[in-house]
């Protein structure tokens, strides 16, 4: 589901934008609204991350403006795309300070909100199957998938192990969660275990053995999915 914030302190403006998206996002999506960096940094403590977010720029009960904004967005979660919003022609140059990929005058919505939400889309499409980012005890970590050779899920943990690494990232959300983020190079093959087929060099019924020397185990369930995912990879390494 793609998730988008909105930083803006007009309800007005706010129930617009909210119905323009309703008309212009065909796929499932989750709308938050803020009025305040405190809230959303507070949100992101909670491991909430968004994909989209709209940028107002004069926001009136904020000490900083929406462009002062967008520049900690960028170093708390480098993927997000910015969408700036503002009826000020005169913040065009400004926003260019910061990383986003659309910037709509509020009476141009009709015309360029949906080109704005396409290239985004697009955008985060190109993204995902690069990185993968989620938060460590209030820290965002971005790494690259094709570091990742497998995960593994521990209780109420999920341990993220690299090739350029030697301790594992560890993280709450669960081996599902993650997998959304990931592209189809990484398959279940144990219901605790998450692994990258890339990194693998053999395997059977009861284990695989990674190119690192390490041995995961495979579940019963999971092997005749697994065996036809590893030779689909093998034919062809970008699927």
């Amino acid at each position: 589901m793609l998730k988008i914030a909105m930083f803006e302190d007009d309800s007005v403006h706010t129930r617009i934008l909210k119905d323009k998206l309703k008309a212009s996002v065909q796929i499932p999506y989750e709308l938050t609204v803020f009025a305040s960096m405190e809230d959303f940094k507070a949100s992101y403590a909670e491991e909430n991350s968004y994909d989209i977010v709209f940028m107002d720029i004069e926001l009136e009960h904020e000490k900083e403006n929406g462009i002062q904004i967008a520049h900690a967005i960028n170093q708390l979660s480098p993927d997000t795309q910015i969408i700036f919003i503002s009826q000020y022609l005169e913040y065009v140059s400004s926003v260019y300070e910061t990383e986003h990929i659309y910037f709509i005058n509020k009476e141009q919505m009709d015309t360029y909100l949906p080109k704005a939400l396409d290239a985004a889309i697009k955008k985060l499409a190109l993204l995902k199957h690069q990185y993968l980012t989620f938060s460590q005890k209030k820290q965002l970590c971005r790494i690259r998938q094709n570091d990742i050779l497998y995960m593994e899920r521990n209780l109420r943990t999920t341990s993220v192990y690299t090739r350029s690494r030697e301790e594992p990232y560890t993280t709450s959300l669960s081996l599902q969660v993650l997998k959304e983020q990931l592209s189809s190079c990484f398959l279940l093959c144990h219901r605790s275990f998450l692994v990258n087929l890339k990194a693998v060099s053999t395997f059977n019924r009861e284990e695989i053995t990674l190119f690192n020397g390490c041995t995961i185990p495979m579940g019963r369930t999971h092997y005749e999915e697994f065996k036809k995912a590893f030779a689909r990879t093998a034919i062809d390494p970008n699927s």
